[in-house]
């Protein structure tokens, strides 16, 4: 069996671009966005501002920059919701592709993307690499701050000293 983990400090992440290669490989139509997040001095002023991603490399994106996958095309370059006042019909209108491959570790999409993008699947948080285990033994996923390593054995038991 496959499975995917990060063998970097940061954290498991997909790059924008596999993202959208994974949509399409799961026959998924997205329109993709940057998310963007403004503070402003009191909560209720914070804003969040969408810009139609065409592709950019990931090094070039900002800080509180992250993609967004929408299944309607809204037909706009940019947008801006008042989080507080524009979230509540967020996700009827926008109808927002939610997939987090850090949830589907043994997803065979996921592991051609990983392959197939080999560097460019990765973002400069993460090393996304597929590792072979054993087939019918158990796995367990342990991490240090984001660097991952995987344990397989039969009848894999957590032991936390608690009866």
């Amino acid at each position: 069996m496959k499975i995917v983990i990060n063998r970097k400090f940061g954290g498991f992440g997909l790059s924008n671009i596999s993202m959208i290669h994974l949509a399409k490989r799961k026959g998924i139509t997205v329109y993709p966005y940057l998310l963007r997040l403004n503070f402003g001095e009191l909560p209720e002023h914070m804003t969040t501002t969408f810009t139609r991603y065409h592709g950019e490399p990931d090094e070039s994106l900002k800080l509180l920059t992250q993609l967004k996958l929408f299944r309607k095309d809204l037909e706009l370059d940019t947008f801006t919701l008042q989080d507080r006042v524009d979230l509540d019909d967020y996700m009827e209108k926008y109808d927002p592709w939610n997939w987090n491959p850090n949830d589907y570790r043994t997803d065979k999409d996921l592991i051609a993307i990983v392959t197939e993008d080999d560097k460019a699947a990765t973002t400069r948080f993460s090393k996304l690499v597929v590792v072979d285990i054993f087939d019918g033994h158990d796995y367990e996923i342990s991490e240090y701050d984001g660097m991952e390593q995987v344990y397989v054995g039969k009848d894999l038991q957590v032991i936390n000293g608690e009866d």
